[in-house]
């Protein structure tokens, strides 16, 4: 396909609310990438005196990258950012508050993958890690009780400055936890971008929310992660 035209094409997919990257007209759908978590799956940099949106967060390099990759995608969700990409980002929740929307989200957006980054405001807001680790649990038989769930990319979450006893702690809750849902046949993949994001102090803009180059570290991980997925 020309250039020109693939741009065409590209265009008139955001102009719709969808933005799928066609590298040609191969009949095939596209694969529905959801990504599901708190403030920094919305894309939030900066603390509470100065919150915005980072233009999609991750998902605007990750995006790019699935673009340059010719990719088939479309990034499905119940929000859409300015850049038209749909996500489940919801700035402050719990494990347990998307616990309680997941299993309707799912039923709307039919996705076939989740991006999964959750417990960042479990940690915050002091929930124990007994109370963390059950709601963890529950949230991943709520999706796996779906009818023919989707495949769910589960991330240990990012560095949180200056909490770096618990955020081990909890990253290795979640992958124990991720491991014997995997070892009863479940669609779960434990993500590691905790570690395979290399992200810094520097990388943050309040201790917590990533900055530009903080979102492109975990729009790499994701896109690694998601490669195997994409034939």
């Amino acid at each position: 396909m020309k250039k020109r035209e693939y741009c065409v094409l590209f265009f008139i997919a955001a102009c719709i609310g969808a933005v799928v990257f066609l590298p040609g007209f191969t009949g095939k759908a596209p694969k529905r990438i959801m990504p599901l978590g708190d403030s920094i799956t919305y894309g939030i940099v900066g603390g509470m005196d100065g919150e915005k949106n980072f233009s999609g967060g991750y998902r605007a390099p990750l995006a790019r990258k699935a673009e340059d990759a010719y990719w088939n995608v479309q990034f499905v969700g119940t929000q859409v950012d300015a850049l038209r990409l749909h996500h489940e980002g919801y700035p402050g929740w719990r494990i347990d508050q998307i616990d309680s929307i997941v299993a309707d989200k799912i039923r709307t957006a039919k996705p076939d993958i989740i991006l999964l980054h959750i417990g960042t405001n479990d940690l915050a807001q002091g929930t124990s890690a007994d109370i963390r680790a059950r709601n963890f649990d529950t949230l991943l038989n709520t999706i796996n009780a779906i009818p023919n769930p989707p495949l769910v990319l589960v991330s240990s979450i990012i560095l949180i400055c200056g909490a770096q006893t618990d955020l081990d702690n909890y990253n290795k809750q979640v992958e124990t936890i991720v491991k014997e849902h995997v070892a009863k046949g479940e669609h779960f993949v434990f993500v590691d971008m905790n570690h395979e994001s290399h992200m810094a102090c520097d990388d943050l803009s309040d201790a917590v929310h990533p900055n530009r180059e903080g979102y492109i570290k975990m729009a790499d991980v994701w896109f690694k992660a998601l490669k195997p997925y994409m034939n």
